[in-house]
């Protein structure tokens, strides 16, 4: 279960990241359709790539481009959480992180976060995102 909900955080974190590209959509194509650019009515991963650039905002504490485990973790950080569900959130996200982390430097990069957010919405894992899988995102409009 609580692995459930720092997927949720890390997805929360990304769709953030993402709305703002989304705000800058033409009024033509808005949602899922501007990013299927071959109207084949998936979204590829280089599709979904080229639409989906992100930039780390303001989880990225000392703006050099990339997370460190210490800027992924206090994504997750309440203060009121007991210190024992602390501890186990703590170490799911360490997880989590190193799985994001594919080239091992120990650091996410926006690539990275991008290739675990497309991962993630992915449910099937096809390599493509239906409209099913991004339905379930917001990405419908």
């Amino acid at each position: 279960m609580h692995k459930g909900k720092l997927l949720g955080v890390a997805i929360i974190i990304s769709a953030a990241i993402a709305s703002t590209v989304l705000a800058r959509e033409p009024r033509d194509k808005i949602g899922w359709q501007a990013f299927d650019t071959n109207g084949d009515g998936v979204i590829s991963f280089l599709e979904f790539q080229e639409r989906n650039r992100f930039e780390l905002g303001t989880i990225d504490a000392n703006k050099d481009g990339m997370l460190s485990l210490d800027e992924f973790l206090q994504t997750t950080q309440k203060k009121a959480e007991p210190k024992e569900f602390l501890d186990e959130k703590k170490s799911l996200a360490t997880k989590k992180f190193e799985e994001m982390d594919t080239d091992f430097d120990g650091f996410i990069n926006s690539d990275e976060l991008q290739d675990a957010k497309f991962d993630a919405m992915d449910k099937n894992g096809d390599g493509v995102l239906s409209w099913k899988e991004l339905r379930k995102k917001g990405y419908h409009r």
